[in-house]
């Protein structure tokens, strides 16, 4: 393994924001940057891979010994969370994808620093930025990505248990916090399921509510999004670019301030509205 330096792409910034990273620095401080990068060669890629295997296997082995052994406490685990825990491990529904934190200097095996399997991030930046930066940088070098291509096949396994089709086919609802981050996320996810045939609806997770007289998870408004019933099918690398395009905050009729940035995916010429809750604007916008 190597830590190279190299120069930035010329208007690196518009380039990521057009494919929806719009939080490249935050603050002022550079999350995404394009100065270094790191070389493999084709044993480390491989013990990576197996590695990060073997850690998921450990990880759902610890899982079974907690519940096995009542070990919740010692986790700090709330004693009405367990029944859910339980119920959840015995049905087995299916997982999407997680994102394992590794520690890793190139001379030993890589460690295990947290691995996010609940709520992970990064999924935009490994999936589309890196293969974009390489193809821009380096068009003759490889990279050891293909999340793009298993998300959508895993999205076709998953067919069989996700509820029947409707008059709309099969439709997955996707729904993150009043962030871009978390927002875009979603709207990728959607993207990648929407090439694989679904129908896909996107909102707020303060506009999810329960009904009590039909006993229904709802959405409390209207939609968030265009619901998109196909997907082309011909997506042949691993680039999926995502164009953000953000209007100032209005008042809604609730008098609650929100703005709506629009996700589109020329790829599979999808297009998202995601709405977002913010603070009463003065001339400040979402984009700045």
């Amino acid at each position: 393994m190597e830590r190279l330096t190299c120069e930035p792409r010329a208007g690196w910034r518009a380039k990521v924001e057009l494919q929806g990273l719009t939080w490249h620095t935050p603050g002022g401080v550079p999350y995404w940057a394009e100065g270094t990068y790191y070389r493999f060669d084709s044993d480390a890629i491989d013990l990576i891979e197996r590695v990060t295997n073997e850690l998921h296997a450990l990880s759902l082995q610890a899982v079974q010994h907690v519940i096995d052994k009542k070990r919740y406490a010692e986790l700090h685990i709330p004693d009405a969370a367990i029944p859910l825990i339980e119920a959840s491990w015995e049905k087995e529904p299916p997982s999407i994808y997680g994102r394992f934190d590794l520690a890793y200097d190139g001379d030993g095996p890589p460690k295990l620093l947290e691995y996010n399997a609940d709520t992970p991030t990064a999924l935009l930046e490994a999936a589309v930025i890196q293969w974009d930066w390489l193809k821009g940088s380096f068009p003759d070098a490889d990279q050891f990505n293909s999340i793009h291509e298993r998300l959508i096949a895993l999205w076709k396994e998953m067919r069989p248990y996700l509820p029947p089709a409707g008059p709309k086919g099969q439709i997955v609802h996707f729904t993150s916090m009043d962030d871009r981050e978390d927002a875009m996320t979603s709207a990728y996810l959607a993207d990648t399921a929407s090439q694989a045939a679904y129908g896909v609806r996107l909102m707020a997770i303060g506009d999810v509510g329960w009904k009590e007289s039909i006993a229904i998870w709802t959405a409390n408004a209207s939609p968030r999004s265009s619901s998109c019933t196909r997907g082309n099918g011909s997506c042949t690398s691993h680039l999926v670019p995502i164009s953000l395009r953000a209007a100032p905050c209005s008042l809604n009729r609730r008098g609650r301030w929100f703005s709506r940035t629009r996700a589109f995916s020329p790829s599979s010429g999808n297009s998202f509205l995601i709405r977002h809750g913010c603070c009463r604007p003065t001339s400040v916008s979402l984009e700045d």
